[in-house]
């Protein structure tokens, strides 16, 4: 299994600033070392080195992340995970009308300009 570690000042400060507010709203204070830590993103993978570079590894985290924003916001808007059927092939066709119109408010809301994933 292949580990890497990245530094990067900057990138995080979104955890500093959730763990910042965190502290606050339970009148306590963020330590030095949650501060530090909170620069650093780990990933555990197990493809070798050879195949993938760091920055590609960042970049496939950053991609999984939005992926799992817009299922986030699929399931709670377009209730994707919900169904009153008993059969499998009806829960099947109606997922897929609920991806389909989903994708298809996802490109009315961006051709109107409107911001549809809130972080």
């Amino acid at each position: 299994m292949s580990y890497v570690g990245n530094s990067s000042p900057g990138v995080g400060s979104g955890g500093k600033y959730k763990l910042k507010s965190e502290a606050k709203s339970k009148c306590k204070k963020v330590s030095e070392r949650s501060l530090r830590l909170s620069d650093w993103t780990v990933l555990c993978t197990n493809v070798p080195y050879e195949l993938l570079t760091l920055e590609e590894a960042m970049t496939l985290i950053r991609i999984r992340w939005q992926i799992e924003l817009l299922f986030k916001l699929w399931k709670s808007e377009g209730h994707i995970d919900e169904s009153r059927s008993e059969s499998s092939w009806r829960v099947l066709c109606e997922l897929y009308a609920k991806l389909i119109v989903m994708v298809i408010h996802h490109w009315i809301m961006q051709a109107i300009g409107k911001d549809l994933i809130v972080a």
